[in-house]
């Protein structure tokens, strides 16, 4: 059957680096080469409710915990103009909004529209960084915008 085929063994965030290293680095090699502002668009499915117990998070849900977990603590050492912008933008559940005010026969307005919201989201974060990029190749670069 197909839910056979949909089979998403279970996250596992088993190391404890206090001092995140390896998010460290990275973030240091993204500035290096492309300078600040990074951001991070995290669009996995999100923490409801942040006292929720964490056995009952989905993966998806304790793997963002993690990342802001990291990022706030990266955030913590930088300079304000330095800081990495975090952007959640849970995307199944804004389809499923969407989708129910559709079925349900509710007027969607610009502001319920799914592809409105993500294509506002690129916008805003294309207009801090100054870079768009789509690549058919490695040969491509990034260019300002």
């Amino acid at each position: 059957s197909s839910a056979d085929l949909q089979f998403k063994p279970p996250i596992e965030c088993s190391h404890k680096d206090v001092n995140y290293s390896a998010t460290r680095l990275h973030f240091a090699d993204l500035i290096e080469r492309y300078g600040t502002p990074q951001t991070v668009t995290n669009l996995m499915k999100a923490q409801l409710d942040s006292k929720q117990d964490e056995a009952k998070l989905s993966d998806e849900a304790k793997l963002s915990k993690k990342l802001k977990e990291a990022l706030d603590a990266l955030n913590e050492e930088l300079p304000k103009e330095m800081q990495i912008l975090y952007k959640p933008f849970d995307m199944k559940a804004e389809s499923e909004k969407y989708k129910e005010k559709k079925l349900r026969g509710e007027h969607v307005g610009p502001t319920d529209d799914f592809d409105a919201k993500l294509c506002g989201l690129a916008a805003e974060l294309v207009s801090k960084t100054g870079f768009f990029h789509a690549c058919r190749g490695i040969s491509n670069d990034p260019q300002r915008m």
